[in-house]
């Protein structure tokens, strides 16, 4: 058992050795390594520091509002029927919206609002989610089951 165990090590010793001009050299998603060292100074340098797309939504969706208070929700919207009660709520920053259905609906951005905007509260379907933007800006939204449900949302600082 010790003779095999001794082999085995010694087969992933020498295979772990020398270089091959074709294997692909030490770079992280086609940057060199020194070259994101010296771009990022400040940062311990990880996988996740070279990201392309490393942007944060800035919304964040809490089903069922766990953990928010009635006190913290700035807007109340819902669903009434093929429509949304409110088409136009306006926020301020930081603001928490609660969306509400008891029907086939959901409270999602629309086609215009850019991927790092994005929302969706749910599944289409009865639920509740409380979204706090943080973000400020202008935002189209909907239903994703019913097309005529659409309304603009504004966020201030």
């Amino acid at each position: 058992m010790k003779t095999r165990s001794f082999l085995m090590c010694s087969l992933l010793v020498v295979g772990c050795g020398g270089e091959d001009e074709n294997l692909p050299d030490a770079r992280v998603g086609g940057l060199d390594a020194a070259a994101v060292d010296a771009a990022l100074p400040d940062a311990t340098p990880t996988i996740d520091a070279v990201m392309v797309d490393a942007t944060v939504s800035s919304v964040i969706v809490t089903p069922n509002c766990t953990g928010i208070d009635n006190g913290q929700i700035a807007v109340n919207l819902s669903t009434g029927g093929l429509s949304f009660d409110i088409t136009a709520p306006n926020l301020v920053v930081g603001e928490i919206l609660r969306f509400s259905t008891t029907g086939m609906h959901n409270f999602a951005s629309d086609a215009t609002v850019a991927p790092a905007n994005a929302w969706k509260s749910g599944p289409v379907g009865s639920h509740t989610a409380c979204l706090q933007f943080t973000a400020a800006g202008t935002f189209g939204f909907r239903c994703d089951q019913h097309a005529s449900m659409t309304g603009t949302l504004t966020v201030s600082n």
